[in-house]
């Protein structure tokens, strides 16, 4: 996953536990959202530090050694060089939380550990700490993203931002979704960048039986569909960046599709 593609689905894990209601849902999109932080390989190794600090981190807050006063809490500052190693610790530990949740079989433990929760976000300070958690760590998460994606000149580069719908090829922006419902073209382009070799055909029956559940597809004719999408697609990449072989693509049973070998090299 590529840097735009990560502050995508930070931003959105973010709104996600904004939006939701249910406080033990709440604690479900926290460890989601950690455990991506966690395993992640770019976001693992930006929070490698604050990840080797947990424990010490969150030993000095409960003996008392060090205070929210140490890391500016009351003031909502945001120094992110303080404080990204507390709004870590203390959205860690509300992960380690979940996972012994995860493993609880015990009834009356369950209902407890929900009654805590609920608890929990009845704490305005507790709640104000949850959201200056993503605040801070998002930001630190863009910036670096951001700064990083400046140097590299990853605006030269080719990538598919599959939440907006919207193909990026060399600075340019090809829509693809124009109307409600989401376009043959657009799972087309899903597909082909998901694959772990770009340099491989994808066929239109997998696309069809995997991206929209045509399970009933017949290769007799069924491939025209895709064809058809395949040249829609070709053309609205030629006229926003006058490229007009990016896909390369066939007819038949067999048909296919796939990203021309040209531009392989700047794909993210």
């Amino acid at each position: 996953m590529k840097n735009p593609q990560l502050i995508d689905k930070i931003k959105q894990l973010e709104k996600e536990f904004q939006a939701e209601p249910n406080c033990l849902k709440k604690m479900i999109i926290i460890h989601k959202y950690m455990d991506f932080l966690k395993t992640e390989k770019t976001l693992k190794a930006m929070f490698e530090e604050e990840n080797s600090k947990t424990a010490k981190t969150l030993n000095s807050l409960m003996t008392g050694s060090t205070s929210l006063a140490d890391f500016d809490i009351q003031t909502g500052k945001t120094n992110f060089d303080n404080n990204s190693i507390f709004f870590y610790t203390f959205l860690d530990a509300m992960y380690k939380t979940m996972e012994e949740y995860k493993v609880l079989t015990d009834k009356n433990k369950i209902a407890e550990f929900k009654n805590n929760v609920e608890l929990a976000f009845k704490d305005p300070n507790q709640i104000m700490v949850y959201n200056m958690s993503f605040t801070v760590l998002n930001k630190k998460i863009i910036d670096e993203l951001s700064t990083e994606d400046f140097i590299k000149g990853h605006k030269d580069n080719i990538f598919f931002n599959n939440q907006k719908s919207i193909l990026h090829i060399k600075g340019k922006k090809v829509k693809i979704k124009r109307k409600a419902d989401l376009p043959i073209e657009h799972y087309i382009l899903e597909y082909l960048f998901e694959q772990e070799d770009k340099t491989e055909e994808a066929y239109y029956q997998d696309i069809a039986t995997e991206k929209l559940k045509e399970l009933e597809y017949d290769n007799a004719k069924d491939w025209k569909k895709y064809y058809n999408a395949c040249e829609r697609l070709q053309e609205k990449i030629r006229i926003a960046t006058n490229i007009n072989d990016f896909l390369i693509f066939t007819t038949n049973k067999t048909g296919n599709v796939k990203i021309n070998k040209k531009y392989l090299e700047k794909l993210d």
